[in-house]
């Protein structure tokens, strides 16, 4: 049986199949892809991603059913802090992991994120990095940085 004479064609790193000129598009790593496994590969990712905004979303509802639960049976827990808001203030809900708290500076960092303020009149519970929390606050024309008026510590979902 005879060798076959190596390809000059570049391989397609998503499908594995040679890819010939006219029929392809370079990735934004710098490889040769069939158009069509670049868009199938881009439909899908997009399909995952609204997979996980739904569940995002219904995270998110979950959490302040549970914020809401939580103040009607103790409304003694909500801090002073959450009634002062300026008249041109927005309020926020965040939920993520603690990337850092410096209790000295009552300066509170989660993932990804820029830095908050927390007031000296509210209480904070345990914190250390990676605790998941949900975050209440508001900013005033989105300047930073934004104060925090309630933190709660969250349940891990996976």
């Amino acid at each position: 049986m005879r060798a076959r004479p190596p390809t000059e064609d570049p391989t397609c790193p998503i499908c594995s199949k040679p890819v010939r000129s006219g029929a392809s598009e370079v990735s934004e790593h710098g490889e040769l892809i069939h158009t069509r496994c670049r868009s199938q590969h881009l439909q899908l990712r997009a399909i995952e991603e609204v997979g996980r905004a739904q569940k995002a979303q219904e995270r998110a509802a979950t959490l302040l059913n549970d914020a809401e639960r939580r103040r009607a049976v103790h409304p003694s827990d909500v801090s002073p802090a959450s009634s002062t808001h300026p008249v041109n203030a927005t309020g926020f809900v965040l939920v993520g992991r603690v990337r850092s708290w410096n209790p000295g500076t009552r300066e509170l960092r989660l993932s990804g994120g820029s830095p908050f303020s927390v007031p000296d009149e509210v209480s904070m519970p345990p914190l250390t990095h990676e605790t998941s929390v949900t975050v209440i606050g508001y900013y005033v024309n989105r300047a930073q940085p934004w104060i925090v008026t309630e933190v709660h510590l969250s349940p891990t979902f996976g």
